[in-house]
């Protein structure tokens, strides 16, 4: 298990009702109400949360909790 997914799922919660220890990395992104426009507020809050760079165009890439797991690990976390 990744050590950035506890602090990742606390991110998702924002826009989910979701208990972040409930959010497993299989779930989808749909699945917690990320919409498109929270997409780009998600973006904005792994640069803060996670202190690395975010492809705008790899956020609507990904489809499910492990996508931004890789997708934070490959950036440097």
């Amino acid at each position: 298990m990744s050590s950035a997914l506890p602090k990742l799922a606390t991110v998702l919660a924002t826009w989910s009702d979701i208990d972040p220890g409930e959010i497993r990395r299989e779930d989808t992104l749909d699945d917690l109400d990320v919409d498109s426009i929270s997409r780009l507020e998600l973006a904005l809050a792994l640069r803060k949360t996670f202190a690395v760079e975010v492809d705008e165009d790899e956020i609507f890439r990904a489809k499910t909790v492990a996508d931004l797991l890789r997708m934070i690990e490959t950036a440097g976390v």
